[in-house]
């Protein structure tokens, strides 16, 4: 891109040299290989505080993973509380929350799954402040691995387990009398 006038970017082909005029609008911006890419949070709503109160929050809603990312890049060290609701590895797919992670009959949904919880706890640890609280929430199928992992990644924190029903069937189903 050559200048902006307005809402039309004059464009330049890098393989031709052909410059065009094309709508702002249009435009898709593509990051060349090793050129840096800087996140940013786009603000799309506000939480008002008290009328007297200069504390402010964010409240950031994207996949864990991708917010995680960019949290570690913009505030080291400096994040009170994170919440993560990770898919809970039932292979539910009957409602608009994706529970179907890992296929049901593969052997090692477990380990897969827990990889995938290991890569976002290790950037979470890395950005939750020194008296900053985590929070996670899970089911039957994966607590007791989340458990483990959590006391690895997290050992001199103190952790507690506070259980919520929200299904009174749940996961014994038929099978608990």
């Amino acid at each position: 891109m050559l200048k902006i006038e307005e809402d039309i970017a004059l464009c330049r082909n890098k393989t031709t040299g052909d410059t065009r005029n094309i709508p702002v609008s249009e435009l898709v911006s593509v990051a060349q290989f090793g050129e840096p890419i800087f996140p940013m949070l786009q603000p799309i709503a506000a939480v008002e505080n008290a009328p007297d109160s200069n504390l402010w929050h964010t409240i950031i809603e994207a996949d864990n993973y991708h917010a995680l990312q960019l949290l570690e890049y913009l505030y080291p060290k400096k994040v009170d509380c994170i919440y993560i609701d990770p898919p809970y590895n039932t292979g539910a797919r009957d409602w608009k929350y994706n529970n179907d992670y890992v296929d049901s009959t593969d052997n090692w949904r477990h380990s897969k799954w827990l990889s995938m919880m290991q890569k976002r706890l290790k950037i979470a640890k890395r950005i939750l402040a020194d008296d900053g609280v985590l929070i996670t929430t899970i089911d039957d199928n994966e607590y007791a691995h989340l458990w483990i992992l959590l006391h690895e990644i997290f050992p001199n924190l103190t952790h507690t387990c506070i259980t919520i029903q929200h299904n009174p069937g749940g996961t014994q189903g038929k099978n608990f009398l």
